[in-house]
């Protein structure tokens, strides 16, 4: 609470950067776009895959065991 009110004081009034700011800052350099991509690519293909697991082992348990290649190549 001191050090935020002393800083207010110091700069003029104006608040501190909040943690979005600095975040935000970060992620949007140049070089760290395609790193930020790759976050979202590699979430998307984990839901994936996830989904598809869980489809093929209802698949098994329903003893459909030869349709889950089929399934898997539509």
């Amino acid at each position: 609470m001191i050090s935020s009110t002393l800083f207010l004081l110091a700069s003029g009034g104006t608040a501190p950067p909040s943690g979005f700011d600095n975040f935000w800052a970060i992620v949007s350099k140049p070089d760290n776009i395609p790193i930020v991509f790759m976050l979202f690519i590699f979430g998307f293909f984990t839901w994936w895959s996830l989904k598809m697991g869980l489809a093929n082992d209802k698949l098994i348990e329903q003893g459909r065991k030869d349709e889950v290649l089929r399934k898997m190549q539509e």
